[in-house]
């Protein structure tokens, strides 16, 4: 993460973070996660080099989810990545939210 943005914060420890909701009042949420920084991935990797780093993941994700880039392109990633034996994929739409545990 570049230094200065907020998943730099984050990744280093960050415990709340200001943002604002959607009437435009300034609200502080609590993070509770645990962050793994991953050695030797780019943000700027094309789709062939994304493809194989999910296909080489051990073990294989239950889940992956596409949320950077334009729109038709993360749709088009997740449908391809769903084809994967047992790997859900998902392009979300803009404040659509998951349970991950």
């Amino acid at each position: 993460q570049v230094a200065g943005t907020q998943g730099h914060r984050i990744q280093g420890g960050m415990r709340s973070i200001q943002t604002f909701n959607r009437n435009g009042k300034m609200e502080v949420t609590n993070i509770r996660l645990t962050t793994h920084t991953i050695e030797g991935f780019s943000g700027h990797s094309d789709r062939n080099q994304l493809l194989n780093y999910v296909r080489k993941m051990r073990p294989t994700p239950r889940r992956v989810f596409m949320v950077h880039g334009e729109e038709s392109k993360c749709q088009n990633m997740a449908r391809t990545i769903s084809r994967f034996r047992g790997v859900r994929a998902h392009s979300p739409d803009l404040l659509e939210t998951f349970r991950l545990a």
